[in-house]
């Protein structure tokens, strides 16, 4: 249940981030209109680069010293990522406002950090989730790991729009317009990127507090490699090594020589 907290950031951050970037100066150089979507692809990018970096240095060691956590420890980092994130997009939301209150506007490079951080928290949290289906469940589970991982996504796009509904009914009252308004800039998305800050800091703990009692079966990331170094031409199942089926050829092969030293 606490992985759906992944899933819910993800989706405010594929939707709204992009909008805020639809509403901010994108002039680079001779450039007028830079595509936001060079953002998304920079966000992918990270996701790709911060899993792999990790799995390469923490996740060696983590793996080394306890060989039952370190799905659950990468998904951990991904949530704290997440909340972090959620915090620098709203300071930047708040110094939007601010600036187009004065009737100017922002270079769309103030996402920049925001993107960098939600591509972070899906190369952890999504590769960890993945991870944790993949060496937590049955076996019949690891193929599946993967699909898994896009239910949770996807679950939490779901729970992301019940949680936008939520927020606006109840900061709509009376005098009040609400957080979430028709145009992005009449809301107050800052109070609701702290709101789900706030929430992020909750799962987290509640994430910790399960995570610490829950009972692993310790991962054997070393199989992987011992199918890589396989002898090309070894046939599965076969339980004597193909050295020593080499080293009987070679045996029977000299026999011959052996027999006629000994008429000599």
């Amino acid at each position: 249940m606490t992985f759906f907290m992944y899933g819910i950031v993800k989706a405010v951050g594929n939707t709204y981030f992009v909008e805020q970037g639809s509403n901010l100066d994108k002039t680079l150089g001779t450039i007028h209109e830079l595509p936001i979507q060079v953002f998304v692809l920079m966000s992918y990018a990270t996701s790709k680069v911060v899993s792999k970096v990790y799995d390469m240095t923490l996740g060696k060691r983590i793996q080394a010293a306890n060989k039952r956590v370190p799905d659950a420890i990468k998904i951990g980092f991904g949530m704290a990522v997440s909340t972090f994130c959620c915090l620098i997009a709203s300071f930047v939301e708040t110094k939007r406002l601010a600036v187009i209150s004065k009737g100017k506007n922002m270079t769309v490079f103030w996402l920049t950090p925001q993107f960098l951080l939600l591509g972070a928290m899906d190369g952890l949290a999504r590769d960890g989730i993945e991870g944790f289906f993949s060496h937590q469940g049955p076996p019949w589970l690891k193929t599946y790991a993967a699909a898994f991982a896009e239910f949770v996504t996807g679950f939490g796009t779901m729970l992301s729009v019940a949680f936008l509904f939520l927020v606006r009914k109840v900061t709509k009252s009376e005098g009040h317009a609400g957080w979430i308004q028709d145009s992005i800039d009449d809301s107050r998305l800052n109070y609701f990127y702290h709101a789900l800050a706030v929430l992020g800091v909750i799962n987290f703990v509640f994430f910790v507090f399960i995570a610490r009692r829950y009972s692993y079966k310790a991962t054997k990331p070393d199989e992987s490699k011992l199918e890589e170094e396989e002898i090309p031409g070894q046939k599965p199942g076969i339980d004597e090594p193909l050295n020593s089926t080499y080293s009987y050829k070679a045996t029977k092969a000299n026999e011959p020589k052996l027999e006629e030293e000994e008429n000599q």
